[in-house]
């Protein structure tokens, strides 16, 4: 960095400088900008800013404080490697090369972390040899870097070479142990792989360490789910949510990653990703039951509807809410008992058709489960739900061109609201993800229309 001329100025960068090491970053800025007055062009006030930034996740800013540092000294290496991240976060991934590529030339000393992240570029683009090739240049500058012994697992897992993917995770660890993000990506690799109970070990060492991580209460629930523990997964994927409400973009990802390996689509998954599409009726009664279940307390949620009922057998909602409930236990006869009371007193009610054909279906009785179904289309003929589930009734009935007819029509639909607004973006994305994994689903399709 330039010493500066200016006395004041070299005290007040030394205190923004001790600011920053502090982690008092709101006064080291204040530093920073203090230098600016007096200096518009300070190049090490204007880096300073510019890595607050950064650590404070205004990528925008930083990269006007790192481009404004670089009009001033088109020659400073470290500022192209910081422009370079900023780029990455923004997912500007060819001019995050290009930054690494100027990097490179002219500040050696950032070769190995310049390298990892050119890794990181390349692989997020697929490119994944390149990848490969970028992170062994940084393990040759640095064998003991654990990060890029990570980042070389992750590569390769994407390259399904599983087995030396779990080499780098072993070593990542034991260069650095009980790392929570260490330990998610070697669970990943071993759910790939099918190693499904070690996957799960792994995944609950992570989550000891760091139980707040979303991502990892997801891919739990994936190996739970492939396990067939129903319960567990639901569980896992309920607990995401709890942490972060806005992640359903999470299991879109997780479920993307399986389209690529075997297309296929697992019940516990489908079951809980469309039961989150929670029924809204405006009645705050039947919503009180409703929180109450997804905080997780199945009998205190059965109790509250049950106390409801006791003031008024008459009330639909409620028999419609404790039906739900007991649908979420899978108790499917006991469910559509309370469905049938809901209809009985109010036969236009779409949802408890809808319900009790799912009550029908997770009980094989597909024929059953399609009259509901039918009935619920016969009112709302774009109700995505029963489309959808009568698609999957079609499956189970073998008849193949009905199937992929009603996936598509799923999938319309779907886009249509999400294109008018009148349905809620999260519900859309859930539909047109389902229906199109089971549209990609090359297997089941060819599968369905065969004789048994």
């Amino acid at each position: 960095m330039m010493q500066p001329d200016n006395p004041e100025i070299q005290s007040l960068l030394e205190k923004g400088d001790a600011c920053f090491s502090e982690k008092d970053h709101s006064k080291a800025i204040k530093y920073y900008d203090q230098c600016l007055k007096l200096d518009p062009d300070f190049l090490d006030a204007i880096i300073g800013k510019g890595k607050i930034y950064f650590l404070r996740d205004k990528f925008r800013d930083a990269l006007f404080c790192f481009n404004r540092a670089l009009e001033l000294h088109p020659e400073h290496g470290f500022t192209w490697g910081a422009k370079a991240m900023c780029l990455v976060k923004m997912n500007r991934f060819r001019e995050a090369l290009s930054a690494c590529e100027k990097c490179l030339k002219l500040d050696p000393y950032s070769a190995r972390d310049i390298y990892h992240t050119k890794a990181y570029i390349l692989r997020s683009t697929d490119k994944l040899n390149e990848a490969l090739e970028s992170i062994n240049k940084a393990l040759e500058m640095d064998p003991r870097d654990d990060d890029s012994w990570d980042e070389k697992g992750i590569i390769l897992t994407k390259m399904e070479k599983y087995k030396e993917a779990l080499e780098c995770f072993n070593k990542a660890d034991q260069l650095c142990p009980n790392n929570a993000l260490y330990l998610l990506n070697k669970g990943k690799t071993l759910n790939f792989m099918e190693r499904n109970e070690e996957a799960a070990r792994i995944i609950d060492q992570c989550l000891r360490l760091d139980p707040e991580k979303t991502d990892a209460w997801f891919i739990k629930g994936t190996v739970c789910n492939k396990l067939r523990r129903f319960d567990t997964a639901v569980e896992c994927f309920r607990k995401a949510r709890q942490i972060d409400p806005e992640s359903h973009h999470l299991i879109l990802g997780v479920l993307s990653e399986y389209i690529k390996k075997d297309v296929g689509i697992l019940f516990g998954i489908e079951f809980w990703m469309l039961r989150e599409i929670s029924p809204d009726f405006g009645d705050k009664r039947f919503r009180k039951g409703l929180e109450i279940e997804k905080n997780g307390d199945f009998e205190k949620a059965l109790d509250y509807y049950e106390k409801e009922l006791g003031k008024n057998t008459k009330d639909p909602i409620m028999w419609f809410g404790k039906g739900y409930i007991l649908e979420g236990k899978r108790k499917s006869k006991e469910a559509g008992t309370c469905f049938d009371k809901a209809l009985g007193l109010n036969p236009g009610f779409i949802e408890a058709w809808i319900h009790k054909g799912n009550a029908f279906y997770y009980d094989d009785s597909y024929q059953e489960a399609l009259e509901c179904y039918e009935n619920a289309l016969s009112s709302s003929p774009e109700n995505l739900k029963a489309l959808y589930y009568k698609a999957m009734c079609m499956i189970k009935f073998r008849l193949k061109e009905e199937a992929r007819i009603l996936f598509e029509q799923c999938y319309r639909t779907s886009k249509q609201l999400e294109s008018k607004g009148e349905s809620t973006f999260e519900s859309n994305q859930i539909f047109i993800f389902l229906s199109l994994v089971q549209l990609l689903n090359k297997d089941l399709m060819e599968s369905i229309g065969k004789s048994d």
